[in-house]
């Protein structure tokens, strides 16, 4: 705009200049320089008042890291684009728009975080090819996008453990050994009929080639009842310790449902949410887990008759004792802070499973009266 407003006065000064000194030849290019201004003023402004940025509908969850497809097109009024760019946070650079150039642009965004986030809108600047005028036109925003927790590997043991548990379904047997850094595999207790819709990789072809009956080996379920993961927040623990508590949390429930299926409590709830082995229900909790407020309460005690807990929490010290208050027997603290005199049993998101019983002992011994180191895994 000021770009115009100069022109027009320098066209009116060149005017008055060409009438107060009788200079006839001041008149011509006062005129088109005046004409020039107006007219770029009007078709910088007719392009800008037809001109749309639609956003196409993209993915509606998506996970942390992973690539969301960002797709704008721009559709122009009556009046064709003189030039300009199409700008937005997920392009390095400007595009240029014109009358040639593509209605469609194709970018990429990356989230750091989980939860819910909204897409920016872009913005569209016409301006005219000398640069006299320009005019903003801002998109509207982008559909929601529910970002999921970044799901990684269980590893086990942690390097110096001597072996320690592998991780299974539900209790963790004590036979696992191996190097440091191994994803950690389900254990197998048998064979049983094969159920429509599992996967050929647990057909046992060797009782199929013998006997001509169809089985799978079967995944131990760890006890009596399922394994429940507990996420609890803690009180006052730094933003990067609770996402990667959050992403242990998503992680081990994952890990779990796949060998034999698991029960996840959330912070402030009293209901479980159970994840089958044919993770049916996975979808539904993986979002649950990513609307996860910071600013709730820790979770009530967990149900009773439960055998095996991971108690999952960004503080290692405070709350370890809350876990297994109600007789569980077995269970495990994950935790991204360092217990010192405990052994961790297996690391998973940034985080470090120690057994309950070793972590409670550890602290006990004066652990809890020192401050916990708050060294992620790498």
């Amino acid at each position: 705009m000021a770009g115009s407003r100069a022109a027009v006065l320098l066209s009116l000064a060149l005017l008055a200049t060409g009438a107060l000194f009788d200079l006839a030849t001041l008149y011509v290019p006062a005129i088109a320089l005046g004409l020039l201004a107006l007219g770029a003023l009007a078709w910088v402004e007719a392009a800008a008042r037809g001109a749309r940025i639609l956003p196409r509908p993209g993915p509606a969850t998506i996970e942390e890291g992973s690539r969301y497809p960002l797709r704008l097109r721009v559709d122009w009024g009556r009046a064709p684009p003189p030039g300009g760019e199409l700008s937005h946070p997920a392009l390095r650079e400007p595009i240029p728009i014109g009358p040639g150039a593509a209605p469609e642009v194709v970018a990429e965004l990356r989230f750091a975080r989980w939860g819910p986030r909204e897409i920016d809108p872009a913005v569209l600047t016409v301006r005219d090819p000398i640069h006299l005028h320009e005019r903003s036109v801002e998109g509207s925003a982008g559909q929601p996008v529910l970002v999921l927790p970044r799901v990684e590997p269980v590893l086990a043991p942690v390097e110096g453990n001597g072996g320690g548990p592998g991780l299974s379904s539900g209790k963790m047997g004590a036979r696992a050994g191996g190097r440091s850094g191994q994803p950690v595999e389900p254990e197998i207790d048998g064979l049983r009929p094969w159920h429509q819709g599992s996967p050929a990789s647990r057909i046992h072809w060797p009782s199929l080639a013998r006997t001509g009956e169809l089985l799978e080996r079967n995944l131990t379920g760890g006890g009596d009842s399922s394994p429940l993961v507990v996420l609890d927040r803690g009180r006052g623990s730094d933003p990067e310790s609770l996402l990667r508590a959050v992403r242990a949390a998503a992680s081990l429930c994952l890990h779990l449902a796949r060998a034999g299926g698991c029960s996840l409590l959330l912070p402030g709830e009293s209901q479980v949410l159970g994840i089958d082995r044919g993770l049916r229900t996975w979808p539904r909790v993986h979002a649950r887990l990513a609307l996860v407020d910071p600013a709730r309460p820790a979770p009530v005690h967990p149900p009773a008759g439960t055998n095996t807990i991971f108690w999952v929490t960004p503080e290692g010290g405070s709350n370890a004792g809350s876990a297994g208050r109600d007789g569980t027997r077995d269970g495990y603290l994950v935790t991204p802070a360092e217990i010192p005199g405990a052994q961790p049993a297996f690391r998973v998101a940034g985080c470090r499973g120690y057994p309950l019983a070793a972590a409670k002992r550890a602290l006990a011994s004066g652990g809890d009266r020192h401050q916990l180191a708050r060294r992620g895994s790498r």
